[in-house]
């Protein structure tokens, strides 16, 4: 069965439980429903031809909220809006890769990276989180890196296992994509999706971005549809 056919069998069965995606189970964030209301009636230009990469208000806004949230510095020419995770996914592996790539790519994985990868004529190539904390084998990691090898997708926190790296686990893949020289697309969609530990403040959500070497090779990946519940947003 293929992802279409098993969303409309589910439709057919109110009682089943949806596991394959990040679908909450209330309406997601009231404020921002209200705000996108509001901004669609009082202001008419949101909804006629925008910057490319954004409107510049939303692009500021992006970053003074991680600047202000996460300490995290982004500057205008760092921040592109696009219409869901999934097609930042599919922009970020296209401006990279090239026929004949390879793209290693952590199994258990979000259904659509090997799927964009194969459709861009690159090979996905994986590599296995093993059960109980589905940590990263830096090792398997280096063996399955090639000279064809052009990029890394990076997923945390990690959807399915909910794995969220830690910070030396997030140094040593930056370490081999630096040693490797290549490219890291790191989804962090769930970012605000972590709980911490109240005696260790563990796990936290680390940015492979911030480690040396990588702001020039890092796509990092948010998404607006996950912070606000709003999976429709997209």
């Amino acid at each position: 069965l293929d992802w279409g056919e098993l969303m409309t069998l589910a439709r057919m069965y109110p009682e089943a439980i949806q596991l394959g995606q990040g679908y909450p189970d209330y309406h997601g964030c009231k404020v921002a429903r209200e705000a996108a209301s509001t901004g669609i009636m009082k202001k008419p230009s949101m909804n006629q031809y925008s910057d490319p990469k954004g409107t510049l208000e939303i692009r500021e806004s992006l970053i003074r909220y991680y600047k202000n949230m996460q300490n995290f510095n982004l500057t205008l020419d760092q921040v592109t809006i696009t219409t869901s995770g999934t097609e930042a996914l599919w922009a970020g592996l296209n401006a990279i890769c090239e026929p004949g790539d390879e793209v290693i790519i952590f199994e258990p994985y979000f259904p659509w990276y090997p799927i964009i990868v194969e459709q861009l004529g690159a090979k996905p190539v994986l590599v296995p989180l093993k059960p109980p904390n589905f940590a990263p084998d830096i090792k398997l990691i280096k063996q399955a890196i090639t000279s064809k090898t052009r990029a890394m997708i990076l997923n945390t926190p990690h959807n399915p296992t909910g794995h969220v790296y830690t910070k030396t686990e997030i140094e040593q893949l930056a370490s081999v994509a630096v040693e490797s020289d290549i490219f890291v697309i790191s989804d962090e969609v769930y970012e605000n999706v972590v709980w911490s530990d109240l005696e260790s403040d563990q796990p936290k959500h680390r940015r492979i971005a911030e480690e040396k070497g990588m702001e020039n090779r890092t796509i990092t990946i948010g998404s607006a549809s996950k912070l606000f519940s709003l999976t429709g947003w997209r």
